[in-house]
């Protein structure tokens, strides 16, 4: 893949409406994205727009969204969508500099609200994807092999629909996110079914992976679908103990942080196989990405980190 000649631009403008095209400009931003529910986030520098598309993107509220690869492989592919939530311009000598701050799905997970009432067999996957819909925002495509279970005595709630998705989620044993707006579905601490992504040096990896672990109690870990089966954790046994008496079990799980030239594809949840000296072929799921790039500076990167599948 010829990873040369990178290429930056963006489309703002209220959302459901057209917006503008902005390119051939210098951009340079931060994304930071996770499997959570917690909300993706981004910074977006613009250097000399125009007064009137200064404007437009200092409108609180807007919709954007931001594209980037390169020019020899695909060109542009949508790297980040959100919602500005806070706009400032900026003079630097000749230079005006407008920076955005960025949620994804801020409108629809911070506003939402449903109230939805479900008779007793109701399938959880049906309340789900119920739910989901209720965000207004596109849904993608439900994992394979959810383990199905109906709601004895049905389901209904009344008040946001991020804390009605959390309940359904749970039920069923899944996680949501919102990813480049859109509601992601996967199965706690499942992965993206579709083709792995290799990383090694001929792919764009910078250096050598980085071995990492972090350490949570079994209860915590269950809660995001690693148990003591999972490939890369150790069960170790805690100094403390509960009122019985009893060691807490603690679990040490294994990963590794990754530098790569930018990729606007990787997003959490994607699976990706690795490359180098001491792993080879391994699979692991992305916890989370962080693209850090500038069109006209030296950054131009992506930094994953990376489970065991």
């Amino acid at each position: 893949m010829p990873l040369f000649d990178r290429t930056a631009e963006l489309i703002v403008g209220q959302s459901g409406k057209e917006g503008i095209l902005i390119k051939d400009l210098r951009m340079s931003f931060k994304i930071e994205k996770t499997a959570t529910e917690t909300l993706n986030t981004s910074t977006v520098k613009i250097w000399n727009l125009n007064a009137s598309s200064r404007a437009l993107v200092e409108t609180p509220n807007n919709a954007l969204i931001l594209k980037a690869g390169y020019v020899q492989d695909i060109g542009a592919l949508t790297i980040f969508v959100g919602i500005v939530r806070r706009s400032l311009s900026v003079q630097e000598g000749p230079d005006w500099i407008t920076e955005l701050e960025l949620d994804d799905g801020l409108i629809a997970y911070r506003d939402s609200k449903c109230s939805l009432s479900f008779n007793p067999g109701t399938r959880g996957t049906d309340v789900i994807v119920a739910i989901a819909n209720q965000f207004g925002l596109p849904v993608r495509p439900f994992p394979e092999d959810v383990a199905e279970k109906q709601y004895a005595d049905g389901f209904s709630f009344v008040g946001r629909t991020r804390d009605a998705m959390r309940k359904a989620c749970n039920y069923l044993d899944l996680e949501f996110s919102i990813q480049n707006s859109e509601i992601q579905i996967l199965k706690k601490g499942g992965s993206i079914k579709r083709t792995a992504i290799v990383l090694s040096a001929d792919t764009g990896m910078i250096g050598v992976p980085k071995l990492e672990a972090k350490t949570m109690g079994e209860k915590a870990a269950a809660k995001k679908g690693i148990t003591t089966n999972t490939a890369g954790v150790i069960k170790r046994p805690a100094k403390t103990s509960n009122a019985s008496g009893e060691a807490h079990e603690r679990l040490q799980i294994q990963g590794y942080k990754v530098d790569c030239l930018l990729q606007p594809t990787i997003q959490p949840g994607s699976v990706v196989q690795l490359k180098s000296s001491g792993i080879d072929g391994e699979f692991f799921r992305v916890e989370k990405v962080e693209h850090i790039a500038d069109s006209h500076g030296k950054d131009w990167k992506s930094t994953l980190t990376l489970r065991f599948i």
